[in-house]
């Protein structure tokens, strides 16, 4: 039987991935509606977004220096999660 707080810990860390990518600026992803509304894109760069986003994400993450940063924003998440929990629980 899996330790219940190896299983909290991978759900807290799926939770804090999906987080990550829900904020990378990409059509349908809340990230690009913030990079939309700050950048005031035009509707060529929208176009080319919408049409090609999901392929330079695919290229993006196959460089090692975008994985690093990727994994810094998981962990950062994480501890946020765990001061969280600390400050909830009194520990």
């Amino acid at each position: 039987m899996p330790n219940f707080a190896l299983i909290a810990y991978g759900l807290l860390q799926l939770n804090a991935v999906l987080i990550v990518f829900n904020i990378l600026p990409l059509p349908g992803l809340d990230g690009f509606y913030l990079l939309q509304s700050f950048a005031h894109l035009s509707t060529e760069t929208v176009r080319f977004l919408e049409r090609w986003g999901f392929w330079i994400l695919l290229l993006l993450i196959q460089i090692p220096l975008v994985r690093v940063l990727l994994m810094i924003m998981v962990e950062g998440i994480m501890n946020v999660f765990f001061g969280l929990s600390s400050v909830l629980c009194g520990g």
